[in-house]
């Protein structure tokens, strides 16, 4: 995902910009059930791309960065979550077991 050539600085933009949409597009999971009916969730998701597509560090990095199998499963969450928003699903989302 970094370039040697890259910066101090702009390593800490990306993990910070990674962590942000990692907490945004878990945000379903962390909850027993989710209304995806409601609009400031995929509003949220929108807003994050309009300002990763008009951050200067960002948009002007060059060279090969991640995987296609990242874009793959962010394009899969975004589709999954606006297909579950149009048909204004609620969702029970079973919490994991953390304890044996």
């Amino acid at each position: 995902m970094f370039l040697p050539t890259d910066k101090a600085a702009d390593k800490e933009r990306v993990i910070s910009s990674v962590r942000k949409w990692l907490a945004l597009l878990a945000r379903p999971f962390h909850s027993g059930t989710f209304d995806f009916g409601g609009e400031s969730f995929l509003r949220d998701i929108y807003e994050m791309g309009e300002q990763n597509r008009r951050d200067d560090i960002l948009r002007t990095m060059t060279g090969q960065r991640g995987s296609a199998d990242t874009i793959y499963v962010n394009r899969t969450f975004f589709g999954l979550y606006s297909l579950l928003s149009r048909l204004r699903a609620r969702v029970r989302i079973p919490q994991p077991v953390t304890s044996y």
